[in-house]
């Protein structure tokens, strides 16, 4: 009767140890996977602000190269005029 009783709470305390595994398992999995989430999309608003000011630099650049042209063709207009002739 004694080892039937130490059977049954050893099958108990098994059984709980394997419910927890699985618990913290499952806790730690989706704490990973939000994790990558965040650091997806962290990563995409870095790419995109990247891609925004690059293109937004080559903007920039190419209204540079515009504005000097013309002013070395020798247009003395003002600046709303050169900006409308670009």
């Amino acid at each position: 009767m004694k080892k039937l009783k130490y059977a049954i709470l050893l099958s108990m305390l098994a059984a709980f140890l394997i419910g927890y595994s699985i618990f913290d398992f499952y806790t730690k999995y989706n704490e990973l996977e939000f994790q990558v989430k965040k650091n997806y999309i962290k990563t995409q608003s870095q790419l995109a602000t990247e891609r925004i000011s690059r293109k937004y630099s080559e903007l920039i650049n190419s209204l540079e190269k515009k504005a000097f042209v013309l002013y070395k063709l020798g247009n003395k207009s003002s600046n709303e005029e050169t900006i409308r002739l670009i």
